[in-house]
């Protein structure tokens, strides 16, 4: 069932799902993957089990885990949600400089950079921008944004600026403890469903 798997979604699969479609206890389906993996034929990582094939086949492609959604709108409910994450493939040349996450856009606060609904945006976990005008993941007061950052230290505030003519910069005070800017994140780029494994 693991090169199943893994020759058909090229990803690892873990124990309940394999005891769960195989029909086989946990416990059992645990031991047989023991001995699979010390006779060679199975590597287990983190995200679970898959063929040593599959494994040297996949090496340019690295794991990101999909945390939810953020909103390209009106601030609105968190979306960095605690989910069970699910894990795709991307190429191991995207991931630069850190962890990094997916997360699935909502809103078209950020249409003229091309993000629209349903686009997913590779994010590497960071706590600063890299430069002022960056596009981040921040959140303010529990809701998550992406955003164009702009912070101005003299006159004490941080702007996210949406990329739609039709909408304002929010401007944030550093003095005003509900409306601080926390930024988890730095968008690398947008990917289409097509580019993810």
């Amino acid at each position: 069932y693991v090169k199943e798997y893994s020759d058909h979604y090229g990803l690892p699969v873990d124990l309940l799902t394999i005891a769960g479609e195989t029909g086989v206890p946990k416990s059992s389906a645990a031991r047989y993957l023991k001995k699979l993996i010390k006779d060679g034929i199975v590597d287990h990582s983190s995200v679970g089990y898959i063929t040593e094939r599959q494994k040297e086949r996949s090496a340019a492609w690295k794991y990101v885990p999909m945390c939810g959604n953020v909103s390209c709108g009106l601030p609105q409910e968190s979306a960095m949600e605690e989910y069970e994450y699910e894990y795709y493939a991307v190429p191991s040349a995207w991931i630069t400089g850190g962890s990094c996450f997916l997360l699935r856009a909502e809103g078209y606060s950020m249409i003229n950079v091309g993000i629209r609904p349903g686009d997913m945006i590779l994010i590497r976990a960071q706590s600063q921008p890299d430069y002022d005008g960056q596009i981040v993941v921040a959140m303010v007061g529990g809701e998550t944004l992406l955003k164009r950052i702009h912070i101005n230290l003299a006159e004490g505030y941080t702007e996210l600026i949406p990329e739609n003519d039709e909408m304002e910069p929010m401007r944030y005070y550093h003095d005003n403890e509900a409306e601080q800017v926390i930024v988890q994140g730095v968008a690398l780029m947008k990917l289409s469903m097509e580019e993810l494994k």
